[in-house]
């Protein structure tokens, strides 16, 4: 973990994963070898294997595939 993380209760994150001054909301998976910084990402959200996500804002229930890059986004999730 680097510096200026919050991490919401029930976060899942993988081994390899790096994630710097960015916000975990509750149940969060973050997959191995995935990178996310300066970003917030909403409550059960998914960043799969090897995914990037830089200052960026993903919404409640959103995914990120495996190996994509997201850089200044904001990505709404899942609905209701």
């Amino acid at each position: 973990m680097g510096d200026l993380v919050v991490i919401g209760p029930r976060c899942v994150i993988a081994a390899g994963a790096r994630i710097d001054g960015s916000v975990l909301h509750e149940g969060v998976t973050v997959g191995s070898g995935a990178i996310v910084e300066g970003s917030v990402v909403g409550a059960g959200a998914v960043i799969g294997p090897g995914a990037t996500l830089r200052g960026s804002v993903l919404g409640a229930g959103a995914r990120v595939e495996p190996g994509t890059v997201v850089e200044e986004a904001r990505l709404s999730g899942a609905s209701g």
